[in-house]
């Protein structure tokens, strides 16, 4: 027993002397320095300053924890941390090394973290008189807010010098909390500010002003920006200028389909917006007036929707919308009017015309996953027997798609030069119709369309579709050719169908002119020189829209581009015979001139 309690008091007397060793006297305090805020996702410093009460009687052993915000980490530390656990942080310090000091350390911060954020720390050292352990917390700052960052903000968004302005302030304001810095490009030599880079406090702002040059520029529109950066986000302000007025829309058609009217148009290369105004019945004869904010009817604003005689705007966008479903039903011609605009300038317009088209049927597909067929019959118009085949999983999307199905008067839907035939031209708007695979369509064939293709054999038929989003008639492959023995209809075509628009034509025709052709007037060509002459385009348009709309007009200009190509090139090589045929020609183009288009 005796050597048991030896053993024991040695033991004992060893722990004692370790402890005393680790906390040996001396007082200490502890104070930590926290930065002002913190960005969520960066990093911070922060510095412990050690003080030893007694430099003369240090303790002999020193505990510094640390516990930084949960999920904050500790990522480098000077000097060095020897352990953590749990999120706490411990360094250890004897003898010599219990000296006055600072702990500095660098914490990562979560991109998550928010508001308020907590420090808490320790000392754990023995009581200089007594040998008791003393454990105290270390002071100083405990608490760390979320920074305020600078934020840059311009303001308008946009600049519209019209076609008078000259100068224009805009605002870069600071809606953060530390400096910003901030700095101005533009993109345009017209263009100018009077400051391109700055400081600014949180919350302050600063006006500048921007600066144009017409001198020298094209009649239209010009756009240009004012780009910005700085050290916490980037911005943009678009510059408007108009020279005389807003560049003008490229082209602008108005064709019927079943239950309405589609537009369609070409925005100029600088786009600002298009507005667009109807008149039931008659041709539109006035235009917008300039200094006036126009737009559709029941617009909260109360703008106005009519011009002076009575046309009325549908349309106004500044997105870049290049087609329009216009849903009238009228049994008449509709006019329209297409203009860009830019605030409240106008361009010069384009217009058109076309009547409404009867809508025979709308089916739907509510399952894209099952075979669909539709047959329109019953209707008494040339369209009976049109049928849709769609086989399943032939369509995308969210059901129904739907489609609108009608019969179309030819001088109301898109011109097909080069071909003869469109007899009968049978149309198909859709609505959330999106092909992932080819679908059938089977049209009527009738006597009119081997008359007007001026072909005696349904087999020589070809067939053609036109849609919204390649504006051009385009052969189709044909799967099937049904001949009925009777005399109206005489048969069936059935054609593949890769591609749908949002408005669709098919009829079936022949095509007249020679390849490489180009659909052009041979001998007028050979004598003026060139396609784009006057006179040829002339020709054209009374080719498209006389000869070509009956059947003795259709003989003759199939006997023509049979035998005129060998002409023209004999014209084409003697100056005399040049003049002779332009002197020939004068009469029919004067003739031409006269007639309404």
């Amino acid at each position: 027993m005796k050597v048991k309690r030896l053993l024991m008091f040695i033991l004992f007397g060893f722990f004692a002397l370790s402890v005393s060793i680790l906390f040996a006297q001396g007082d200490v305090t502890g104070e930590r320095e926290l930065p002002d805020w913190y960005n969520p996702g960066g990093t911070v410093d922060v510095i412990i300053n050690i003080d030893i009460t007694d430099d003369t009687h240090p303790p002999t052993g020193l505990i510094v924890t640390e516990t930084p915000p949960s999920g904050w980490t500790i990522t480098s530390s000077s000097p060095p941390f020897d352990s953590v656990v749990d999120g706490t942080y411990k360094w250890l310090f004897y003898g010599g090394d219990v000296v006055d000091r600072n702990i500095t350390y660098t914490a990562s911060i979560p991109p998550t973290s928010s508001g308020e954020q907590y420090f808490s720390g320790k000392l754990k050292y023995n009581d200089i008189d007594t040998g008791a352990p003393i454990e105290d917390d270390i002071g100083g700052d405990t608490v760390i807010l979320t920074s305020v960052p600078p934020q840059l903000a311009v303001s308008p968004d946009t600049l519209n010098f019209g076609t008078d302005e000259t100068a224009l302030q805009f605002t870069v304001t600071n809606t953060g909390g530390a400096n910003l810095l901030w700095e101005a490009t533009v993109s345009q030599a017209w263009l100018s500010i009077t400051r391109t880079s700055g400081t600014l406090g949180g919350g302050e702002s600063e006006f500048i002003t921007a600066n144009v040059d017409r001198t020298g520029l094209e009649a239209g529109t010009h756009t240009a920006t004012i780009d910005f950066t700085s050290n916490n986000g980037t911005s943009t302000i678009n510059v408007i200028l108009i020279v005389d007025s807003p560049s003008p829309v490229k082209s602008f058609s108005a064709y019927g389909v079943p239950g309405g009217i589609y537009l369609l148009w070409e925005n100029p290369d600088v786009y600002t917006g298009t507005i667009a105004f109807r008149r039931i019945g008659s041709p539109i004869t006035a235009n917008p007036v300039d200094g006036i904010y126009y737009d559709v009817p029941g617009n909260p604003d109360g703008y106005p929707s009519n011009l002076s005689d009575g046309s009325e705007c549908i349309f106004k966008d500044d997105t870049g919308w290049i087609t329009w479903f216009d849903d009238i039903t009228n049994d008449t011609d509709i006019y329209y009017r297409i203009y860009s605009y830019s605030d409240i300038n106008y361009s010069t317009p384009l217009e058109a015309n076309a009547r409404p088209q009867p809508l025979l049927a709308n089916p739907e597909i509510d399952d894209f996953s099952s075979d669909f067929d539709y047959l329109l019959d019953g209707t008494t118009t040339p369209m009976d027997g049109f049928e849709l085949i769609i086989p399943e999983d032939s369509l995308t999307g969210t059901p129904p798609a739907s489609f609108n199905l009608g019969n179309i008067d030819s001088d109301y839907a898109p011109a097909h030069s080069g071909l003869l035939g469109f007899a009968n031209i049978y149309g198909v708007l859709t609505d959330n119709v999106n092909l992932v695979s080819p679908i059938n369509i089977k049209i009527p064939v009738h006597q009119t369309d081997l008359d007007a293709a001026g072909i005696s054999k349904i087999e020589d038929l070809k067939v053609y579709q036109w849609n919204s989003d390649k504006r051009e008639w385009e052969e189709l492959s044909i799967v099937d050719i049904e001949e009925t023995g009777a005399p109206d209809p005489i048969g069936y075509i059935t054609v593949e169908v890769e591609d749908m628009g949002e408005m669709n034509y098919f009829s079936s025709g022949y095509p007249f002119i020679p390849l490489g052709g180009g659909g052009g007037c041979f001998i007028a060509t050979a004598a003026y020189g060139t396609a784009m002459a006057k006179e040829v385009v002339i020709l054209k348009k009374f080719r498209d829209k006389y000869l070509l709309k009956n059947k003795l007009g259709r003989a003759f200009v199939r006997w023509y581009y049979k035998h005129s190509p060998e002409y023209a090139r004999i014209i084409r090589k003697k100056p005399v015979l040049k003049a002779i045929v332009r002197m020939g020609l004068k009469p029919l183009i004067a003739f031409c001139k006269i007639l309404p288009y």
